[in-house]
């Protein structure tokens, strides 16, 4: 099994190759979050595809945790927010993971308007 110390230098590894970027910081942990940069994104041509079937999955995950509603029989079902996801209390129960969805799912609504 990997340990973190080994996972950390896997991302610091990719972040010096240019295959990862820092794309904020947690603020229940104080661990950073990353995005995948374009050069990974040459490197490994379905690797979208990959992670957009991995965003829709953790989507999925906040759906049955209510933290948003969604029509999950639609392919492609308009999501949005429940009072959950303004609970900070129920947010905190989420992970690192979940938490960071929630987020993304957050900053594309605002970008909407």
């Amino acid at each position: 099994m990997i340990n973190d110390e080994e996972i950390n230098r896997m991302i610091e590894g990719m972040v010096l190759s240019g295959y990862l970027e820092v794309d904020g910081i947690d603020s229940e942990s104080g661990e950073f979050l990353y995005r995948v940069s374009p050069k990974l994104y040459e490197e490994i041509p379905d690797l979208e595809e990959r992670l957009q079937s991995a965003f829709l999955d953790e989507v999925y995950n906040l759906w049955t945790k209510g933290m948003v509603s969604m029509d999950a029989t639609k392919a492609n079902p308009i999501v949005s927010l429940t009072e959950n996801a303004f609970d900070e209390k129920k947010v905190a129960e989420l992970t690192v993971e979940e938490r960071h969805t929630l987020f993304v799912v957050m900053q594309a609504m605002r970008q909407e308007d």
